[in-house]
């Protein structure tokens, strides 16, 4: 697959499908940077494509990185991302494909504590309708806010269909 570079808000993604990440991202009203900054570890260079800074895993509001890749994950891929977590202390989560609804989602999250690093797939993004909140999570398992721990998180299911449409519109964006 080849990608398009694509214009959205005035910056330049590599590819069509990090466009429709970063729409997917604004319609959830998520804080993000594209590529802020590179990292090297063991002689292996990698520029995540989005930090996340207000962004909670599990409950736990440290920020993350957001990879984009259009299949699953290679070996390669994920180590480099095992390799971002452990350095960084900060979890990073690889979206492979486009966003969708959450039973089709396809995230794996990379996280690095003081057990080692581990990495989980099966993931999505939702928002604690009380405290506002936007997690990593499963849908099923992680219901419950982990942060307020009092709201439940919504799956974005109409949000989702909204940011796909916005992103649709080709006004909002333009080739490169």
């Amino acid at each position: 697959m080849i990608a398009i570079p694509t214009i959205y808000r005035g910056i330049k993604f590599r590819s069509r499908l990090e466009a429709r990440w970063a729409t997917f991202l604004d319609a959830i009203g998520a804080d993000w940077q594209y590529e802020p900054q590179g990292y090297t570890a063991g002689g292996v260079s990698y520029l995540p494509d989005f930090w996340l800074p207000e962004a909670a895993s599990r409950g736990v509001r440290s920020g993350l990185f957001l990879e984009i890749k259009p299949c699953t994950p290679t070996e390669a891929e994920q180590i480099k991302a095992r390799m971002l977590a452990l350095g960084s202390g900060k979890p990073v989560v690889i979206a492979a494909r486009e966003p969708k609804l959450p039973e089709r989602e396809h995230l794996f999250e990379y996280v690095s504590n003081e057990r080692g690093t581990w990495d989980d797939d099966g993931l999505h993004f939702a928002k604690c309708a009380d405290c506002g909140q936007i997690n990593v999570g499963y849908f099923v398992r992680d219901r419950q806010c982990g942060t307020c721990q009092i709201g439940l998180s919504d799956p974005y299911e109409a949000t989702l269909m909204q940011a796909r449409a916005e992103f649709n519109e080709r006004a909002r964006w333009r080739a490169a």
